[in-house]
């Protein structure tokens, strides 16, 4: 099965971002906003990505959002890295495989890029986000001390899309002389 398109923004003009060290961004998303509402795994995404001298590698983790302040919460659901220093020096859209990871429908979940053992100075990774917000499912957040707390500004949102394989309910097959389904759907 290939994998689908589900959650995506795109800004029209805006700048980038520079991440390294402890300075982390993220993007909130809402599965079923701009996608299919459905439960996926997912397995990549694409953000528009240069780089700055030699960042190293840094990593796209997948977090839960608190529902009351809408900002990321707790350590990585999942992860996905990439050798930084083999990213062109111009914004380039740029997809990082991440290992699978169920969301739900209607869930909300962060997108965060972290590149903890860039020095910064000539060495950062950069980020394209938009000026101004368009995303209606989530927000442009950030952290000075390495995901530990957020902050977010409203007015921004960055270019990112959102891939993944649906889940497909699982059923067991009796045989008998007729072929027929029995058994129970398995929750995955």
């Amino acid at each position: 099965m290939s994998d689908t398109l589900y959650e995506r923004f795109i800004a029209a003009s805006g700048t980038t971002d520079a991440v390294y060290g402890a300075r982390f961004f993220a993007q909130t998303i809402t599965v079923g906003n701009t996608g299919a509402n459905e439960k996926h795994l997912i397995t990549s995404v694409k953000l528009l990505l240069r780089r700055v001298g030699s960042p190293g590698w840094f990593t796209i983790g997948i977090r839960a959002v608190d529902v009351v302040t809408g900002l990321p919460t707790g350590a990585n659901l999942t992860t996905g890295t990439m050798d930084g220093d083999t990213l062109p020096l111009f914004s380039t859209l740029t997809e990082i495989t991440i290992t699978p990871y169920k969301l739900i429908l209607g869930g909300r979940y962060a997108i965060t890029i972290e590149c903890p053992d860039c020095p910064g100075g000539g060495d950062i990774l950069e980020v394209f986000r938009g000026n101004v917000s368009g995303y209606g499912g989530g927000s442009w957040c950030y952290s000075t001390d390495s995901g530990a707390t957020w902050g977010t500004n409203l007015g921004r949102d960055y270019t990112f899309y959102e891939y993944g394989t649906q889940i497909l309910a699982r059923f067991t097959a009796e045989q008998s002389n007729e072929t027929k389904l029995s058994g129970t759907q398995e929750n995955l």
